[in-house]
């Protein structure tokens, strides 16, 4: 009998859905700084030496070559830019290169795995994800009404390393809280940060998990489904309390597109329709409106990195952009940060936006082409949530980043992974 190893002698998906499952442990030990990297490599090893054993090139699915001509642009960029930028700042670049690297071998693990083992152990592994940021949050949540004051600890690498929080990015996740403040009408109110500093990242995260947790419920019958209703209310909660709007709109949104879309061409219709109406009626302009005022000092701080970052750009290198993202001091709000499609307009130009959003596109396709595949209920669901966590992903990330956090981009390119072999799958039976 062969004992297995974790990450050694154990298959892809499993090394994927473990680090996964594990999200709680690296936070706690403030391993999360390196642990997604170190994954993903072993995936990248672990499919060489399979193919090299199997005499079988690894399987890359075409939508990924517009990604790979960007990670192409942008590390030119870095090049170009090495003897203008700071030193600090184009390692940090780097870093932020090496996380898209990271997907990409994420994206080829998913790929050449199993997909039943896949699918079925992500719902699990997100089901679970969820429970634990329900009990997290409510616990935190409590001690801050009860103390009226933030609990805060340093990871267990921190203790060990205590220069690391020297850095930003390190900062943001060897530093554990539950909850940081924001003010409304000049009275202070809790916010969740689960899992790293920034609260609008928890929401993220539980955007792209809550769609993969209902999946594992609607496989299941019909006493179970109640568990996960309660579990989804809870789970929405904590993104409440995350006060990230970027994150409420995406799990809505995504939600109301999805169920359009899977349902006939009529809904479509309709939906458009009560879209140009609510357009003409001048509805969605002040909807748009009360989301800007909404938190208003945040959206302006926001809006001005913005604008920053599009002067700029224009006026260095429009079209490979300038390698790195501008940080004055200890700060978490750099100039071309805090929207992806901003950051790589930043640091690869015109030319790796249009890349990315060519490549988000064409994994946008893929999945809702797969509809005409369809055959049993197990296939619907699959179908149906990892459409709805690609939604909300893409939507959360108009004004957040896949740069920030290493959990963050790892979940995303499950995600897309995920999306990409099934069309795979549905298309070879």
């Amino acid at each position: 009998m062969t004992v297995k190893i974790p990450y050694l002698n154990t298959r892809i998906e499993t090394d994927l859905l473990l680090t996964l499952f594990l999200l709680p442990v690296w936070w706690v030990t403030g391993l999360s700084i390196v642990v997604y990297h170190v994954t993903a490599l072993l995936i990248g090893i672990k499919l060489l030496v399979l193919s090299s054993r199997c005499n079988r090139p690894v399987r890359v699915p075409r939508e990924m070559f517009c990604f790979v001509f960007l990670l192409l642009t942008y590390l030119i960029s870095i090049a170009i830019n090495v003897p203008l930028r700071p030193a600090q700042r184009v390692i940090a670049s780097i870093n932020n290169y090496v996380m898209l690297v990271m997907g990409f071998l994420i994206v080829l693990g998913v790929y050449n795995s199993d997909p039943e083992t896949l699918f079925r152990g992500f719902f699990r592994a997100c089901r679970w994800l969820c429970l634990v940021s329900v009990v997290v949050g409510a616990a935190a949540l409590a001690y801050w009404f009860y103390y009226r004051a933030h609990f805060e600890t340093e990871a267990w690498l921190a203790r060990r390393m205590p220069s690391l929080l020297n850095y930003p990015y390190f900062f943001i996740s060897l530093k554990i809280s539950g909850t940081t403040s924001d003010w409304f009408s000049n009275q202070e109110f809790p916010r969740l940060t689960l899992y790293n500093q920034a609260p609008t990242a928890t929401g993220g995260l539980l955007v792209m998990m809550m769609p993969m947790m209902m999946a594992y419920y609607a496989d299941l019958k019909k006493p179970k489904r109640i568990e996960g209703t309660v579990l989804l209310i809870l789970s929405f909660a904590v993104v409440f309390f995350t006060l990230s709007r970027a994150a409420l709109y995406a799990f809505v949104g995504a939600w109301i597109l999805v169920n359009v879309l899977e349902k006939d061409k009529k809904r479509l219709f309709l939906f458009g329709g009560l879209l140009l109406f609510a357009g003409l009626a001048g509805l969605i302009d002040k909807g748009v409106e009360f989301i800007l005022e909404f938190r208003k000092p945040s959206t302006v701080g926001r809006f001005e990195l913005y604008e920053e970052a599009f002067r700029i750009v224009i006026a260095e290198n429009p079209i490979l952009g300038v390698g790195v993202r501008f940080r004055d001091g200890f700060t978490m709000m750099a100039i071309g940060s805090h929207a992806l499609y901003i950051e790589l307009l930043f640091v690869s130009g015109f030319i790796g936006l249009i890349l990315f959003l060519v490549f988000q596109g064409a994994v946008m396709m893929s999945w809702y082409s797969q509809k005409q595949y369809l055959k049993d209920p197990f296939e619907s669901i699959v179908w149906k949530y990892l459409g709805m966590s690609l939604l909300g992903a893409n939507i959360w990330l108009l004004s957040d980043t896949l740069f920030g956090l290493p959990f963050i981009s790892y979940l995303y390119f499950l995600i897309v992974g995920g999306v990409l072999k099934f069309g795979a799958h549905l298309r070879r039976r």
